[in-house]
């Protein structure tokens, strides 16, 4: 990898990061039609995935005072630190996966048999538990059975697909990897260090994400 005198980064074709791209945007070779519908179809079955921690009481980050007072009181809660995990997905025409969020629990607890099926957002989220409140390989194979599947099922009429992913052991392990590949889901890890390039959900979905929680906390 090289800068031009622009500043901008340029990528040998001998560098990591290249051929990663390279493969991603080849992987395909199925596909027919124009090269603007390959285009359409090609960046619908091209996804990203990652995790993103979220507390539970989502307080504003500013506090109202008088101007020139000294002193500014603030208030906290204890379920301030409790939190809970939101898996979040992207395809690279820019739409969204519905999502799944991780509470901390058991698989089969009360809060599974009572309170998800009250649930008023039930259809248009995934819930599930863990004993920490994070993506494990079970809720991970989860996730691709309850919203990767249904996806490519309905919308890419099970077409090769790519999914991008970081080092995060979780989704490299043997299971998720065998589920994949029965699938014809090609796996891509995420080369240290690119974060910035290649992974969408970090870089432009979780903030903004945060925020507009955030927001919807303190309407």
């Amino acid at each position: 990898m090289t800068t031009s005198g622009s500043g901008q980064l340029k990528f040998t074709p001998n560098s990591e990061i290249y051929r990663y791209l390279s493969n991603i945007t080849a992987f395909d070779g199925c596909a027919s039609g124009t090269a603007s519908e390959f285009a359409r179809s090609l960046t619908s079955r091209i996804i990203n995935m990652d995790q993103t921690p979220m507390y539970l009481s989502m307080h504003p980050k500013q506090t109202l005072e008088l101007q020139g007072s000294r002193t500014v009181h603030g208030r906290i809660t204890t379920e301030g630190g409790s939190r809970f995990t939101c898996t979040v997905a992207v395809l690279a025409n820019g739409n969204k996966l519905k999502p799944m969020c991780i509470f901390k629990g058991t698989v089969h607890g009360r809060i599974v048999q009572r309170e998800f099926p009250q649930n008023p957002a039930r259809d248009d989220i995934i819930l599930c538990c863990q004993t920490a409140a994070w993506q494990d390989k079970d809720n991970m194979l989860l996730w691709i059975d309850r919203v990767l599947v249904p996806y490519l099922q309905d919308r890419a009429l099970g077409a090769p697909a790519a999914i991008l992913l970081d080092q995060f052991k979780v989704h490299w392990t043997n299971e998720v990897l065998a589920r994949l590949n029965q699938l014809g889901i090609t796996p891509y890890k995420i080369p240290a260090g690119c974060t910035g390039l290649v992974q969408p959900v970090d870089v432009g979905i979780g903030k903004p994400f945060k925020d507009h929680v955030r927001s919807q906390w303190s309407a």
